[in-house]
C-alpha cells in the first residue's frame, strides 16, 4: 500500500506480550498513526479482550478523530 498522506489516514494496531518477574503474562495493545508516528493510545493488562480493543479505538476516535483504515 502507498504511505499514509495525512494524520489518522491509517492506524496500525499490534499486540505485544511480556511477563513479570513472577512469570505472569502481560499484554499490550499498541496503536500508531502511520503518518505522524504518534501513538495515540496503548492498553495494558494481564488479559485484553475485544471489548478492550473497542474501548481503546473509541477513545482514540473521541480524542483524535476516526481513522480511515486500521492495519
Amino acid at each position: 500500500p502507498l504511505p499514509a498522506s495525512m494524520p489518522m489516514e491509517r492506524l496500525a494496531l499490534d499486540f505485544m506480550s511480556d511477563a513479570t518477574v513472577g512469570g505472569r503474562k502481560i499484554r499490550v495493545l499498541t496503536t500508531v498513526d502511520e503518518f505522524s508516528k504518534v501513538a495515540p493510545a496503548a492498553s495494558v493488562g494481564f488479559s485484553l479482550t475485544g471489548d478492550d480493543v473497542v474501548r481503546t479505538l473509541t477513545k482514540i476516535a473521541a480524542e483524535h478523530g476516526m481513522p480511515q483504515r486500521l492495519r
